[in-house]
């Protein structure tokens, strides 16, 4: 009886117990908010091609009525919960500045033109479009996506909230050693956030070309009423955008260092920076004593944001 209440002791302090324990309140507050959660969501690592798992999923749908259509948002919250009790987090700010939602999103209108139209043309010219098929295509999926040069769905694509403190540098310890940054626990809990959103956005891309695209393979030659066809696909699929909101809870404490100041802070936001200036990445660091209140405001603003826009919840129904 003994042995069995020391373990019991021992499984209650360890880290495996208080991450599910954190997640049990995550996701409890999420419910709260009408997310729609799952918890241990897995996904296939893009780069490994193995299965993995990232703690919470929680899912919002929004939608927003226009003349002939309606505008979609499938808004995503991805998060880990991680314990590091016995370490800081500390944390360099720098100066504010919007955060571009384009890393965490997907949107096949992205396609249609910049850089990322080569793959798009490319699955073309397999399927046997020939070079003036595929250009007289492009453009017209590029009016689709752009009309008049101006994003289709520029009211839904919300940028994450503002942080009061904003950082690509940081650092952990225990006052007496610093981890390296292969062994933090932030920075793993960030890449996997990253390579759950990765393949997220893979496999809707791959969903979206194969909606769009399927019928297609099937026909031997390549009309102009086969671009047609391929262009009303597109003009479905393009009222969908999809926004991964990456948050790693972390049962830690966070600081920010101003000169000779040091400061703790509830959350923070990362944003990493490519040695070219180019933001890579964006996520979100709360500390879990503050994940109610951060929660609470982040649900208000994406709410405040879709609203004024004249966007619409739509709450998913359970079936039994």
């Amino acid at each position: 009886m003994q042995e069995k209440k020391e373990l019991e002791k021992k499984l209650i302090k360890s880290s495996a117990v208080c991450s599910l324990q954190m997640e049990s309140e995550v996701s409890s507050e999420l419910m709260k908010l009408k997310w729609s959660v799952i918890n241990g969501c897995f996904y296939t690592d893009v780069k490994e091609n193995k299965q993995r798992e990232v703690d919470i999923l929680g899912n919002q749908f929004w939608l927003k009525d226009m003349k002939k259509e309606q505008q979609i948002l499938r808004l995503h919250l991805v998060l880990e919960c991680k314990s590091a009790k016995d370490f800081h987090i500390v944390v360099l700010p720098q100066a504010q500045a919007e955060t571009d939602v384009l890393p965490n999103s997907h949107w096949i209108g992205y396609y249609s033109q910049g850089d990322k139209d080569i793959y798009f043309k490319k699955e073309l010219y397999e399927l046997g479009f020939n070079k003036s098929q595929v250009a007289r295509l492009m453009k017209r999926f590029g009016n689709l996506a752009y009309p008049n040069e101006i994003m289709r769905l520029s009211d839904i694509s919300i940028s994450p909230q503002p942080s009061l403190f904003q950082t690509s540098a940081f650092r952990e310890t225990n006052v007496a050693k610093e981890k390296d940054l292969d062994a933090s626990v932030l920075w793993r809990g960030s890449q996997a956030l990253r390579s759950a959103i990765h393949s997220f956005q893979k496999e809707s891309l791959s969903a979206d070309m194969s909606w769009i695209l399927g019928e297609t393979k099937f026909e031997e030659k390549k009309r102009e009423e086969t671009i047609d066809k391929i262009l009303r696909w597109c003009s479905q699929q393009i009222n969908f955008f999809n926004i991964w909101h990456p948050i790693l809870v972390i049962d830690s404490m966070l600081w920010v260092v101003e000169k000779l100041k040091i400061e703790r802070v509830p959350w923070f936001h990362l944003d990493l920076v490519h040695g070219n200036g180019t933001h890579q990445w964006w996520c979100d660091f709360v500390t879990r004593d503050s994940f109610k209140a951060y929660i609470h405001q982040l649900n208000s603003y994406y709410e405040e944001k879709l609203i004024k826009v004249g966007a619409r919840f739509f709450e998913l129904k359970r079936t039994e």
